[in-house]
């Protein structure tokens, strides 16, 4: 699982198969079902001891067991890792994970880093996949950055650089666009 920039640069020099996430981002920790399913309990029980006759409507007790069901199900879904993107290195192809046809990868394709859209505040930069004549082609990944201070924002954008140039190199196209961090 790419939970940051150093995992994603591990990643791209040791796989042979990159599964790429919709974003690469530090998860939090979501509570399990059971705590959900407990603390909605906990609170039927304050309402039955302090409002016994709305407590037992039918329509209160539907309410409170949709809403734990919903709670429950949301949280898998929010924080399931989601594979947007199969690249293949040893075959050069590329593929939607959730079906669609495979790109063969050519010189005439590029990849790039873009600025992307600041999520809840924190600053992300996307990957993006190129073609020399029809342009833009998918974002392959975003990637949120730790911006805790200057130097640590500095080395984190320099990571993803030398990690968008191993993976150009290894897969033998070019690298569009310019540098997050100049070269020194």
């Amino acid at each position: 699982m790419l939970r940051n920039v150093n995992d994603l640069a591990a990643a791209v020099k040791e796989d042979a198969c990159l599964c790429l996430p919709e974003r690469v981002h530090q998860r939090p920790a979501w509570a399990p079902p059971w705590n959900i399913l407990y603390v909605w309990g906990m609170g039927y029980v304050v309402l039955l001891v302090l409002q016994p006759s709305i407590a037992n409507a039918w329509w209160c007790i539907a309410l409170v067991v949709a809403s734990g069901l919903g709670m429950c199900w949301w949280q898998v879904r929010h924080f399931t890792y989601r594979v947007q993107w199969l690249l293949d290195m040893t075959q050069r192809t590329l593929q939607p994970a959730r079906g669609g046809s495979v790109i063969s990868l050519d010189l005439a394709h590029s990849i790039g880093i873009i600025p992307g859209p600041p999520d809840h505040g924190v600053l992300s930069c996307e990957v993006e996949f190129r073609h020399k004549a029809a342009g833009p082609i998918a974002t392959l990944c975003a990637v949120e950055l730790q911006s805790s201070d200057s130097e640590t924002l500095s080395m984190q954008m320099d990571s993803l650089d030398r990690c968008v140039d191993e993976l150009v190199e290894r897969l033998g196209i070019r690298r569009s666009g310019g540098r997050l961090v100049p070269a020194r």
